[in-house]
């Protein structure tokens, strides 16, 4: 409910933000799993409508608590809904609607995700291979849209993973069977992905080709 009130109550939600999210994220780590789930999903809207303020301020409690729960949690559901969050938190440091497009991210918002990269990006890795071993759509879904996202925002900086990742995308285009909804999807966010880590490396191609060829 909090969450669903956040677009409405803005103003007022920007101007108490610390009390309201430390009211959201209250119950992540919660037993209960229905109580994490419902706080994640008001965790990721409010991370919406408060950017970036609520990333700059909550960063160093709210990455590492969001890590625990996509390595940690057990259902695949679950481990679903905290790349949902995650992905939230990172695209809230980037303006989507501004006109200047991302040559606007702020340098304080790239620093602020290298801090976290290296292991937001193996659990990204970890969380997507898994989602191939089991089949879940859902989550292969998710975790191509975090990758994507935190190319968005880190830039030229994501050029250090570009290697990680760009073979087995284009691997999956090239051999992946397109037959059933859930493997033109995956494609689909292959594809869009693919543009997104290509538009973050652009300007040091030759040193993201480098590194793969190495």
């Amino acid at each position: 409910m909090l969450g669903m009130v956040a677009d409405t109550c803005e103003k007022t939600f920007r101007k108490n933000r610390e009390e309201i999210i430390k009211m959201a994220a209250g119950g992540v780590l919660d037993a209960e799993v229905r109580v994490r789930y419902e706080s994640l999903t008001c965790l990721g809207l409010l991370l919406n409508v408060l950017s970036p303020e609520a990333q700059v301020t909550f960063h160093a409690e709210m990455v590492p608590m969001l890590l625990k729960l996509m390595k940690g949690e057990e259902l695949m559901k679950m481990k679903t809904r905290a790349v949902q969050c995650m992905t939230n938190f990172v695209r809230g440091l980037f303006n989507e609607d501004d006109e200047q497009g991302k040559e606007d991210v702020p340098e304080d918002h790239k620093n602020l995700l290298n801090t976290y990269a290296d292991e937001l990006v193996q659990t990204i890795s970890d969380l997507f291979q898994l989602s191939i071993d089991q089949n879940y759509a859902p989550l292969q879904g998710e975790a191509l849209a975090l990758l994507s996202c935190l190319a968005n925002v880190m830039q030229t900086y994501f050029v250090k993973y570009y290697n990680k990742f760009m073979p087995g995308l284009i691997n999956i285009l090239q051999t992946a069977p397109f037959e059933t909804t859930a493997q033109q999807e995956l494609r689909s966010n292959c594809i869009q992905t693919v543009g997104f880590v290509l538009e973050a490396v652009h300007d040091q191609k030759e040193l993201a080709e480098e590194g793969a060829n190495q």
